[in-house]
This record gives C-alpha cells, sequence and structure tokens, in this order.
C-alpha cells in the first residue's frame, strides 16, 4: 500500500514521515535490504499502527515541508554516491538522515545504522582494499578527478540564484565569445560576489540565456591545491596538469575553466628545477586551445599577475565592484529561501534590510553583500539553535537513565536479581516519561515558526563590532539634535568648545562635508583641568556608546623621530613588524571611535605629517599595505599651547572673585493654588503658565509694619522701611490665607496675602508661652528654635510646622502645645519611591492646596499626596519644567558673564593662533574642523562639578546601602578648599577625597556607619559636620516598649493635660514645665469625696514623678536621645 493510499485511508490532509515509511516498507526491495540489515519489517509496521492519527479530510492529501525535504535530500544523496536517479534506498536514507519525523524516530529505535545501510546500497564492503579504491578512482577521468561541474550543479537546482549582476555577466560573456584574448580574470575585494557571477554564468548555460557560442559548454571549477595534493615524487605534479590541460583541449572547447584565487598559478607545485602550474597554462592560453576565468582581489593580481606580463596579457580584466545596498538587499531576498530552509526559521525583508544596512555602516573591513549573509546566516542560527536543544527536563531524565544502568550493571554483577528486577520496573517507567517528553517536544519543535527580527540583527552587530546594540537601536537623530546638553550632563560650561564640537559632528552626520574625511577634527586648547580630555571621553560615550571608544595616544611617549613610526608599523626587517602600527590597528579594530592625540606640541614634528594625511584623505596605509578607514572616527589634538596667554586675559583684575550661583530661597501656594517662590531679592508668582516677577521691595510697596518695641539690629532688614527686601529664609501662607515670613531671628505675620499691615516679632515672641510636651529637659536642642528657621509650613489639616539642622516641631492650629521629633520620625513607615528620603535638614517645605506635600534639598525635590505613604523623587529643573525661573535667572547670568567672555575670548584668539602656528604648520591648520580655545573655569562652574562628582560619591555608597545628602554650604565649603583658577577642575577631586571621602571611610570601618544608614553632611562656618541617622522609622525599631496615652495634673498651677508617655521619657507639665505631677486616672474621676477615706500613703502613691533612668539616654551626632522613642501624633 503506497504513502499516499495510506493517508487517504487515514484521511490525513497531509503525507507525512510515517506514511512515507509505510510505503517504503511495501516496497520488496526494502524488505530485503531491512531484514538483510537483521531488522523486522513488521516490528516497524506495529509501531507505525501505534501513531497513525484518524482525521476527517476529504480531500487528496498534499506532501508535507518535511516530506518535501526528504525528497530533495535523496536526489542530493544519489549525487553524492555517484547514482544518476532516485531509488526507495535512497528515500530511506534520506528519511533516516533527516531525524525529527516520526518514520526517522521509529527507523533510529528499531537500531538502523546509517553506515551499515550506506554499504548496502553501495553494494560495497567496509574493508574494501586500497588498491581497489585506486583502480576506481584512476578509471576516473583528471576533469572529474580535479574539477567541479557547475553546469551540472546548475542544471540540479543546488546553486543559489544570482541577481543584480546582469552587466558582469554579460561584459563576462563578450569577452568569452571574442575570438582573441577571450579569457575574463573577475578582479574585486573578498566577498563582493565573484564566483557568484561564474554561478550565474552557468545557470545561463543551462537556461539556453546565452549566445550560440557559448551553448553546451561546461565550466569546471579547477582547484590547484587538489591537484597538488598527494604528489609524492618528482615530476608527478608536472604530470598530472599536463595530462589535465590535455583532456581540455580534447573537449574542442566544450570546458571553461574557473579558477578562483587565479594568483595561486604563480609558484603553484614550482620549487627548484620545475615550472609552476601557469608555465603550463600561459602555452594553451596563448595558442587558444583553452578558455579560462580567473578570479582575485585588485591587491593580488596587482602583485602576481601583472609582474608576469606573458601572462596579464592573456587576461581581460574586469573589474566587479561592492554592490550598493539596494543591490544587496535583491541579492539576499533571492537567496533568503534557502537559509530558511537550512535553519527552518523565517527571514523578513525587515531583517535583510537591518543586515545590509548596519554592516554597510559598522563593519567597515568587509564587503557586501557577503558580510550581510553572513549577518543572516548566524543570526538564523542565533534563532534556532535554542529551539533544537534538548531541555534541561529531558536531559536530566536522560542522565538518570544512565545512573540507573549503572546501578543495574553492579547489582547484575552481584547477583542482586531482586534490585536488578526494581531498576528494570523503574527505569520503564521513566522510559515511558521520557518518550512522552521527548513527543510533546519534537510535535512544539515541528510546529514552532520562529523569524529574525531587527533587534537579533543588531545583537550580532554589537557582538561583531563591540557598539552596544542599544546605542544602535537608539534615535541618532534625537542625540545629535540635542548633542549640547547630553554633553552639558557631563562637562560644566564651555559652551563655546561645546557648540563648535557639536555642530561640526552634525555637519559631518548630516552629509555636508566630504564623506572620505574624519566626522570631525578639533584642536583643544586651554589650561590644565579645565575639561579638555573629559570632552573628548563625553564624546566617545555619546556617539559610540561607551568611553571604552576613545583610543588615547599619549604625545610625551613619542618625542623621538623612531618612536612616531611605531603609530603605522615598523618597517620589514625590523622589530615589531608582525605586530602592526599602533594606532592603525587599534582604528582598524574600532572603526568608529574618538581619537585623541594628548599634549600633541610635545610629540616629534612627524607626527603633523600623519596627521596630515588622516584630515585630508581619511586615510593611513601600515606598513603591511593595508588601508585603514578614518572615515568613521573624530580626531581630536589637545595642546597646552597659549596657556599663559589664556589665563592672563581671563583673569585679569588680580584675585578672582567668589560669586555664587543663584538659589531658590522659597517656595510656597497662594490659598488659590498659585505657585510663589523667592530666588534672592526677587519674586515671582506664576499666573497660567507665565512666571512674573517684581523685587522684593516692590512687594512690599504699600505695606507697612504696625508699631513694635525696638528690635535688635538685624542688617537683612531693609531699614527704611523695615521689611526683609534682601531675601526670605521661609514664606508660609495656610490655607486660611495668613502669610508668614522669617529673616533670621525676626518673623513677620499678616492675616491675609491681601492686608497691608505686618505684624512683626522675634521668634522668641512668637513662641512664647508655647510648650514642647515632650522635649527633655536637659535637651535645650528640642526646645523650640529662637534662631533662624530652616523651614515653615502649615498643612491642609491646620498644623504648623517647622524645621531647623534634623528636627522638626508641630503643632495643631490655636493650641501652644508642641510636639518634636528628628526628621527620620516624620516620615515614620513612609519611603522613597527610589533612593532614600532627606532624613537629616530640609531647605523648604510647604504643602499645596490640592493636598501636595513638597520637601526641597538643594536641586532635589519630593513630593506626595496627602494620603500616599511613596514619596517621589526628581530633579528640580525637571519638576518645574522650562519656565523654571532659577534656570531662567541663571541662564540670564550666564549670558551676561558669556557676553564679556566672548570679548576676551575675541581678544585672546588671535594671539592663541600665533602661538598655534609657531608649532602647527598652516597647511595642519587648515584642515582642521575648528580651533577651540577652553576658558579657564569659574567658582560657579566649580560648585556644578563638585555636585557631579558628589553624585558619584552617592552612587558607590547606595551599592552598599547608605544613604548620602549633603548640603550647599558643603558644596561651597568643598569649592573654596579645592578652587584654583590656574589649575582647574582637579584640585576638586583631591579636595572631595580630603575633606569628604576620608572621614566616611573611617566611620564605615570603625562601624559607626552601617548599611541601612544616611550620612548628612553640613558646613556650620567651622568645619564640616557628619549627620548618621537610620533610614527607617526609630519608632519602628524597638516595638515591645509600647507608648502610654495618660492624663496629668500638675500639683503647682493645677494645669491638667494628657500626653503620650514614651520609653526611658521625663514628662513634665505643658504649662510651668514642673515635674511634679499627679496622674488622673479614669476610674478617681467618679470616685467623689472618697478621695478623703484613702490613706497617707496611698495619696503619696498617687504622685507621679516620672525620672530618667540613668545611662539609657545619651546623645550621638545629631543630638538625637540614643534609646528614646517617642509616639508622635499625625
Amino acid at each position: 500500500m503506497s504513502a499516499q493510499t495510506k493517508a487517504k485511508e487515514l484521511k490525513n490532509q497531509l503525507i507525512d514521515s510515517e506514511h512515507l515509511l509505510h510505503g517504503l516498507l511495501a516496497d520488496g526491495e526494502i524488505y530485503k535490504l531491512l531484514t538483510e540489515l537483521k531488522l523486522q519489517p513488521s516490528l516497524l509496521e506495529e509501531e507505525l499502527n501505534k501513531i497513525y492519527r484518524q482525521e476527517n479530510n476529504a480531500g487528496i492529501a498534499q506532501l508535507s515541508p518535511r516530506v518535501k525535504r526528504i525528497v530533495d535530500n535523496s536526489l542530493v544523496i544519489a549525487r553524492k554516491l555517484g547514482f544518476e536517479f532516485i531509488s526507495p534506498e535512497h528515500l530511506l536514507l534520506a528519511l533516516y538522515e533527516e531525524g525529527e519525523g516520526v518514520g526517522a524516530r521509529i527507523l533510529a529505535k528499531s537500531g538502523l545504522k546509517k553506515e551499515e545501510l550506506n554499504k548496502k546500497i553501495l553494494g560495497k564492503k567496509e574493508d574494501l582494499e586500497e588498491g581497489e579504491k585506486q583502480t576506481a578512482v584512476a578509471k576516473r577521468s583528471l576533469v572529474e578527478q580535479y574539477t567541479v561541474d557547475l553546469t551540472a550543479k546548475a542544471a540540479q537546482g543546488l546553486l543559489d540564484p544570482v541577481v543584480e549582476r546582469s552587466e558582469v555577466v554579460e561584459r563576462v560573456i563578450h569577452i568569452l565569445s571574442r575570438r582573441m584574448k577571450n579569457n575574463p580574470a573577475l578582479v574585486g575585494e573578498a566577498g563582493v560576489g565573484k564566483t557568484a557571477i561564474v554561478e550565474g554564468l552557468a545557470e545561463r548555460i543551462v537556461a539556453h540565456k546565452v549566445p550560440e557560442p557559448l551553448l553546451n559548454k561546461r565550466i569546471l571549477s579547477l582547484d590547484l591545491m587538489n591537484v597538488l595534493a598527494g604528489a609524492s615524487h618528482r615530476g608527478e605534479y608536472e604530470e598530472r596538469m599536463k595530462d589535465l590541460i590535455e583532456e581540455v583541449k580534447g573537449s574542442n572547447g566544450q570546458i571553461i575553466l574557473f579558477i578562483d584565487e587565479i594568483h595561486n598559478i604563480i609558484g603553484a607545485g614550482g620549487s627548484e628545477g620545475s615550472g609552476d602550474a601557469a608555465n603550463f597554462i600561459k602555452p594553451a592560453l596563448s595558442r587558444g586551445e583553452i578558455q579560462l576565468i580567473g578570479a582575485t582581489t585588485l591587491t593580488e593580481y596587482r602583485k602576481y599577475i601583472e609582474k608576469d606580463a606573458a601572462l596579464e596579457r592573456r587576461f581581460q580584466p574586469i573589474v566587479v565592484p561592492e554592490p550598493t545596498e539596494e543591490q544587496a538587499i535583491k541579492m539576499l531576498k533571492a537567496i533568503k529561501n534557502k537559509y530558511e530552509a537550512f535553519h527552518r526559521v523565517l527571514i523578513p525583508d525587515s531583517a535583510i534590510e537591518a543586515a545590509v544596512k548596519l554592516s554597510k555602516r559598522y563593519i567597515g573591513d568587509r564587503f557586501l553583500p557577503d558580510k550581510a549573509v553572513d549577518l543572516i546566516d548566524e543570526a538564523a542560527s542565533a534563532v534556532r539553535l535554542p529551539l533544537i536543544s534538548l531541555p534541561e527536563e529531558i536531559q536530566s531524565i536522560e542522565t538518570r537513565i544512565k545512573e540507573l544502568n549503572q546501578e543495574k550493571a553492579e547489582a547484575e554483577k552481584s547477583g542482586d536479581k531482586v534490585k536488578v528486577r526494581i531498576l528494570n520496573s523503574r527505569m520503564a517507567d521513566i522510559q515511558i516519561s521520557l518518550d512522552e517528553k521527548k513527543e510533546e517536544y519534537n510535535m512544539r519543535k515541528g510546529q514552532t515558526t520562529t523569524a529574525v527580527t531587527v533587534e537579533i540583527i543588531k545583537d550580532i552587530v554589537a557582538r561583531w563590532t563591540g557598539i552596544p546594540v542599544s546605542k544602535i537601536s537608539g534615535s541618532e537623530m534625537e542625540k545629535l539634535a540635542n548633542l549640547e546638553k547630553i554633553m552639558h550632563e557631563r562637562l560644566i560650561d564651555q559652551m563655546t568648545a561645546v557648540t563648535s564640537v557639536a555642530q561640526a559632528v552634525r555637519r559631518g552626520r548630516a552629509g555636508l562635508k566630504s564623506t572620505q574625511r574624519p566626522i570631525g577634527s578639533f584642536v583643544f586648547l586651554g589650561p590644565t583641568g579645565v575639561g579638555k580630555t573629559e570632552l573628548a571621553k563625553t564624546l566617545a560615550e555619546i556617539l559610540f556608546g561607551q568611553e571604552e571608544a576613545m583610543i588615547r595616544f599619549d604625545m610625551t611617549e613619542y618625542m623621538e623621530k623612531h618612536e612616531v613610526a611605531k603609530l603605522l608599523g615598523a618597517p620589514p626587517g625590523y622589530v615589531g613588524y608582525e605586530e602592526g602600527g599602533k594606532l592603525t590597528e587599534a582604528v582598524r579594530r574600532r572603526p568608529y571611535s574618538v581619537v585623541l592625540f594628548d599634549e600633541v606640541e610635545k610629540a616629534n614634528a612627524d607626527i603633523f605629517n600623519i596627521l596630515l594625511q588622516i584630515l585630508d584623505d581619511g586615510r593611513l596605509t601600515d606598513n603591511k599595505g593595508h588601508t585603514i578607514s578614518f572615515k568613521n572616527t573624530v580626531v581630536i589634538c589637545t595642546s597646552n599651547i597659549g596657556t599663559k596667554l589664556i589665563q592672563d586675559e581671563m583673569l585679569k583684575g588680580g584675585k578672582v572673585e567668589i560669586e555664587e550661583p543663584p538659589m531658590l530661597s522659597t517656595y510656597t501656594f497662594s490659598p488659590r493654588g498659585r505657585e510663589i517662590l523667592t530666588i534672592g531679592n526677587k519674586y515671582f508668582e506664576k499666573d497660567g503658565a507665565v512666571w512674573k516677577n517684581m523685587m522684593l521691595l516692590d512687594y512690599f510697596s504699600g505695606n507697612q509694619v504696625e508699631k513694635v518695641e525696638i528690635q535688635p539690629e538685624n542688617n537683612d532688614i531693609d531699614k527704611q522701611i523695615g521689611f526683609p527686601t534682601f531675601g526670605f529664609d521661609t514664606h508660609a501662607i495656610s490655607p486660611q490665607g495668613v502669610e508668614t515670613i522669617t529673616k533670621g531671628e525676626q518673623i513677620f505675620i499678616r492675616t491675609a496675602t491681601t492686608a497691608k499691615v505686618w505684624k512683626k516679632q522675634t521668634l522668641i515672641e512668637y513662641f512664647k508661652d508655647h510648650v514642647v510636651i515632650n522635649a527633655l529637659p536637659d535637651a535645650p536642642e528640642e526646645q523650640l528654635p529662637t534662631g533662624k528657621l530652616k523651614t515653615h509650613a502649615f498643612s491642609l489639616d491646620e498644623k504648623e510646622i517647622v524645621t531647623t539642622g534634623g528636627r522638626f516641631w508641630r503643632r495643631k492650629g490655636g493650641t501652644t502645645n508642641w510636639e518634636t521629633g528628628i526628621l527620620v520620625e516624620y516620615f515614620g513607615q513612609q519611603k522613597a519611591e527610589k533612593g532614600s528620603l532627606p532624613l537629616t535638614h530640609w531647605d523648604i517645605h510647604t504643602f499645596s492646596p490640592t493636598g501636595k506635600e513638597i520637601i526641597i534639598v538643594n536641586d532635589q525635590i519630593w513630593f506626595k499626596e496627602i494620603t500616599e505613604t511613596v514619596w517621589h523623587g526628581q530633579l528640580l529643573k525637571d519638576y518645574f519644567g522650562q519656565n523654571f525661573p532659577l534656570e531662567k535667572e541663571t541662564t540670564e547670568k550666564q549670558k551676561i558673564e558669556e557676553e564679556n567672555d566672548m570679548k576676551k575670548y575675541g581678544n585672546i584668539k588671535n594671539k592663541v593662533m600665533n602661538e598655534l602656528r609657531k608649532f602647527f604648520r598652516p597647511e595642519l591648520i587648515n584642515r582642521f574642523d575648528e580651533v577651540i580655545i577652553f576658558e579657564p573655569l569659574k567658582f560657579i562652574h566649580m560648585i556644578e562639578i563638585v555636585r557631579l562628582q558628589l553624585k558619584g560619591l552617592t552612587k558607590l555608597l547606595e551599592d552598599q546601602d547608605i544613604g548620602f545628602i549633603y548640603t550647599d554650604a558643603a558644596v561651597k565649603e568643598i569649592v573654596r578648599n579645592g578652587f584654583d583658577p590656574i589649575y582647574g577642575a582637579r584640585p576638586l577631586r583631591r579636595a572631595i577625597q580630603k575633606l569628604i571621602e576620608n572621614p566616611i571611610s573611617t566611620l564605615i570601618i570603625e562601624g559607626k556607619v552601617k548599611p541601612g544608614s544616611q550620612i548628612s553632611i553640613d558646613f556650620d562656618g567651622t568645619g564640616f559636620i557628619f549627620n548618621i541617622e537610620r533610614m527607617e522609622a526609630v519608632s519602628a525599631q524597638n516595638n515591645q516598649n509600647a507608648d502610654v496615652k495618660k492624663e496629668f495634673k500638675c500639683e503647682k498651677c493645677a494645669n491638667q493635660f494628657t500626653t503620650v508617655i514614651a520609653a526611658n521619657s521625663t514628662v513634665v507639665c505643658s504649662k510651668c514645665a514642673s515635674k511634679q505631677l499627679q496622674e488622673v486616672k479614669a476610674e478617681g474621676k467618679d470616685m467623689g469625696n472618697n478621695k478623703g477615706d484613702m490613706g497617707e500613703n496611698e495619696k503619696k502613691d498617687e504622685k507621679i514623678e516620672m525620672k530618667e533612668v540613668e545611662g539609657a539616654v545619651g546623645k550621638d551626632q545629631t543630638g538625637k536621645a540614643d534609646g528614646t522613642e517617642r509616639k508622635l501624633t499625625n
């Protein structure tokens, strides 16, 4: 019964491998063959019957893709074994080699061996004598032994289709059709498709699409190494070549020889007293007795063929150019089905286009279409391999079966039959499970169709080139458009330098400059430590994805003439010739890079000759003749030429003024929700999307301070109008419209934002008669602050909150009772969405009318809704957006400074250029895109640099689960210690190490700072203060000490109040601060006059005097009561 009949009987839609095996078993020759191999066809048929599936297909069954592959492979097998037709034996072997179908698995399970099947098909035994083999080979002609018939391959459909090469193939046909000199030589770079052109010609001959003189001709590919191989005695190679040429002559012009790498005929087989292959071919070529097609590279053609004039004039060279991207895409689309069939994956057009474009752009040392084909091939392999790898589950079961087999063998040796029987039973159960899982795996594998994606292509490109895939996938247009902004995230100031570099890079990327020159070329001039090398590193990271893409050469290593030669490589015969050039090899391995020549004026003058060639032609030739392209590099030369002139001009006026940048002073909201902030002596109020501003002097215009007693002298207060017009410490507006401003020790209050009269008093007066109900009597830092407040805010639930340092005070509106705690207690169980909360100090604290609580520290802002417990963190400039007044104030100030600097810049550029011309020749200077002068850094820039470097320290500490926060005062003091306009930013690094990193490392080593701690650094005018806090709430540290709420009556003033008693705390009267208190118990309120019946001892017991537990209270660096916990009301 045939395979088709069986599929029809089962009503199957597809004829698959099990039906094919059924049909083969019905063949008498196959039945006999399997019997000879000691297999039982009946058992195979029984296995097939177990897996047949009945379906409901009423139509004609079609061949499955698997069976089609088996039939195609059977043709290949038949040709390989020397048969002209396909026989059932070839189908059986192809079915067995397929390996994945049901039929193949049944054959493999039956014990069929490929080697034995091969022997039976060929009708030969494995021990065939060597002499018989040689006799059989000798019967074949030399042409059959040493050549491959390309026309026969084309007839069998074994060649890949050739497209987009019609012009070159036509040119080959024209030359072959000539009467004389009819031997084309295909000359082109490796990988452009020279061999494919000859294969395309073979396909045309088979398809009869060539002129009549070429019809029925055969193209035979000759491998000279095959002719040379095995020639053991003198003269054997020459005899082979002579006989081979004679056979070709005897074909009467019906054979066209194709020799790939034809330059190998020069010297092939040649030795003293004998000729090489060229000597046998030249006479036949000169007489026109044979036709030959050669293929070689331009370099090899020039080096070998052109040197032999007699040989060179027999060939007509045809230059094969690298295809364009469009042509390469069409080429890959033509052959993609071959790769889809081999890898069993889909290759969409988008993947082909990505492979061509990315390989063209990022793989500079190879050529299309070869490199794109390799990309597709490897990408398809990367997709397919994980799918055909056995799952770990199956591998572990197979390992377990091997272990049980070993145990069984040991039990059999020891004669333990019971154990053998148990192991057999266990192995049978495991084998059933293994077979089921393999069946599931094979079904899943057969049904899975995967595709090569653009992302996979990018990943392969990244592996080849080292350029991170994420950088390739990013939008380069957007990156280039924001180049200045991205560079300024790492490089502070140097606007002129950053802008010039960004513009030059954009010109190069936009295609508005020669593609044969580097992307950009610059000379950076300026003092030490101003960011010349840092800008080069930044550019490498932005353009090429990582700092390592910068190739740096310190020119102090090339002060001698012979040292400069190392950049290109030592000449032949000198030590180091094989190593190649330091510069050329580095760029060849990483063609996309920033090449930095640091302090170029210190090198030997020969370095300028190398730079001339790089900047003009964008290429260099190394000591081995390899041409290295610099067209994808950015070339930067740094120099200290003119440093003295720059410093003298920029720092005119003697001592450098330390001018601090503008800072956000206060931030609050009006009752209607308008945002209000102050920066120095300016007031800003947001109206819609626009910030309106005025001077603080104008803000108080028409207002007056009600008469008060003589206040202490305060230079921060305008003596004429009595208001703080130079700036605020805090600014708060309650939901009811009460507005308060503090400056120093004074507070200004008005009952409504429209009121014209302000009440002015000291903080001592403001807090008069107010008490902190949970403050320790011997802890003055817990009492209400009477000096400068850091923050002041009113919450929506009518609470007033003030902070100074790391402590807060809070009271309910209308009361005089305050409670205090450290900031970590304020947050309680709240946490930050990312990073850590500000636990040591706040700069600004406010509430919006919509219910948002806001805290600002330095350039960071934290915010959350009142109902939330998670705080969100952001940079101030990102939170406020483009119209942020602080950014505008800073920008305006910088514009004024830049205008002044530009005047100075123009004055010194000509002077510095004159200095530069003493070292650089005019033709070299003119080849650079830009000569950029870096300015000395100012104090304001140093502050930003310190912040940038402290971010790195913050990251290192966060990796150890240690929080890190610092005040503006600390940053400015670091700058004051490290600021030196002569030496730039480098002293700042040393200042941070000395002032910050050394003390922190000591605290960590001593165990005072542990994971979960937060370090806060401040400067109090005399020295740095390092505060250490736990990042989790203190109230959660010791749950066993429960807080108790009790009511007391003061024996001294009869004040009755309720408070919460924490462990180890002292309670004092909220009015007179007396410790003589009497607890009011709930049951005591109902006792009435029965109180008089109590004895004196009982009365005495009712008097409660809370005393501290000795040694339980200590002070850490923050002034927090160590070991003391408080329950804080919300």
